[in-house]
């Protein structure tokens, strides 16, 4: 052979591994696009639920009760708040109940994952059994709870503003048993002190003044009988009966759809001058009659604008 036939073969050699060289990057742009397209969707996936909360009129906002804002969201609440919180956003929420009993050694309200099961031997032919679910933290659990820290440099009334609303993409049993709580702690002239805050009551009908229940898009009167325990290995409970098992809890705050457009700002409570503490909470009703048996749902914009001002 040749030299020139060998610098041929070689030369063809060379031209043979550059094109395979060539293919396979082709081919790693495309898994690594591939990889950052699904990664792309689950990220997309777990902003479904979403929370926005803003101030006005010189109060501000934060989730540390270092930090001030005048506008928080999903980021803040599960990423920058103090250490040792219990904030949780989950990536869907599940159908539970609660009657706005407040757990007094820790703050945290009392909420239950129930669920209705066919049982033709009671009247409304579903059966109830239910159990306390608790925070669990970051994007897990079956409802939104967070700590919220409200800094006003004086004594003052409070206000949901009508900019406030609540919104479920392509769910109406969601938007219509959608409820939001604001459990009132107290307040600190300190850091510390009010991170350790937990002075909220249950909730009554009779006595509000820290522990609102609000309904957004509602569109008729409404009272449902609310879980207030376990239910669970007992005889068959009929999920509409009014027995021990439930509590009759009537929204103190009813607000229609469209509250920023139909709506009108709401009293929530009075801050003290220094850092208030607001537990806030929000779930599905399992219990309420537009909720159809065991729903859950992933697509929920919270807003909810506070302001010292009641014509906002």
């Amino acid at each position: 052979m040749n030299t020139t036939n060998v610098i041929e073969i070689e030369k063809l050699k060379y031209e043979k591994k550059k094109s395979l060289i060539k293919s396979f990057s082709m081919l790693m742009i495309v898994g690594v696009c591939l990889v950052s397209s699904l990664y792309t969707f689950f990220y997309e996936e777990k902003e479904n639920v979403n929370v926005k909360v803003g101030v006005s009129n010189g109060i501000q906002i934060s989730v540390d009760a270092e930090t001030w804002k005048t506008y928080i969201d999903n980021n803040d609440i599960i990423s920058s708040a103090y250490v040792g919180n219990a904030n949780q956003i989950p990536t869907k929420m599940n159908a539970v109940s609660s009657a706005g009993e407040v757990e007094l050694s820790t703050g945290f309200m009392k909420i239950f994952k129930s669920f209705h099961e066919i049982d033709s031997s009671i009247e409304s032919g579903y059966r109830i059994e239910s159990q306390r679910t608790i925070e669990t933290g970051g994007n897990n659990g079956d409802f939104i709870a967070f700590d919220l820290f409200v800094l006003s440099n004086e004594d003052t009334a409070v206000y949901l503003s009508n900019k406030s609303d609540v919104i479920a993409v392509e769910n109406s049993c969601a938007k219509n048993a959608l409820r939001v709580a604001f459990l009132y702690q107290g307040v600190s002239d300190s850091i510390d002190g009010a991170i350790e805050l937990k002075g909220a009551n249950s909730y009554t009908d009779y006595d509000q003044l820290t522990n609102i229940i609000w309904e957004p898009n509602n569109d008729k009167e409404s009272s449902y009988y609310a879980v207030n325990q376990d239910i669970y290995g007992k005889d068959s409970v009929d999920y509409q009966s009014t027995g021990e098992e439930f509590t009759l809890v009537t929204p103190s705050i009813q607000t229609p759809v469209l509250n920023n457009e139909y709506g009108s700002s709401k009293t929530l409570f009075n801050l003290g001058k220094g850092i208030n503490k607001i537990r806030v909470y929000a779930w599905v009703e399992g219990q309420d009659s537009d909720c159809s048996n065991n729903v859950s749902v992933n697509d929920i914009m919270y807003n909810i604008q506070i302001s010292k001002d009641a014509e906002m």
